[in-house]
């Protein structure tokens, strides 16, 4: 596999001879995180460029999630916080842990909420603003 690294920080472009794939991911140390095609996870070593997947389509669809390709995820520690907004009836958080191989967390929004703005991650807390102009504040 042939790769190209663009100089813009959160974005890689993987080019292989059949097809070019665009990756976004949050870079935590030496390990990135993306997600690919139907729903797999992928941890990425920065320095050796080995690619680690999990196939999460599954887990996901059967907790009502559509996909987690969604430019609002945060990842921390090795869990991936990550939102879905398709309309103002689905938009949800969910967390999975990537060492587990499990969903730690699942929220449905209310359709009042609308959807989801931003997220952002602490040590302690999940912040979600969304278009109603609410923040959501979850405990870990």
């Amino acid at each position: 596999m042939e790769y190209l690294v663009h100089g813009v920080v959160g974005f890689v472009c993987l080019a292989t001879q059949i097809s070019i794939t665009l990756l976004y991911f949050t870079k935590v140390k030496t390990t990135s995180y993306t997600t690919s095609f139907e729903n797999k996870l992928c941890r990425i070593n920065s320095k050796t460029l080995a690619i680690e997947e999990w196939d999460v389509n599954e887990l996901v669809k059967k907790q009502g999630f559509d996909n987690i390709h969604d430019h609002r995820s945060v990842v921390r520690d090795g869990v991936f916080y990550f939102t879905q907004t398709l309309g103002n009836h689905k938009a949800k958080l969910g967390v999975l842990d990537f060492n587990k191989r499990e969903l730690l967390f699942k929220y449905e929004f209310e359709s009042k909420n609308g959807g989801i703005s931003s997220i952002q991650v602490s040590e302690e807390r999940v912040f979600i603003h969304t278009q109603d102009n609410t923040l959501h504040i979850f405990e870990k």
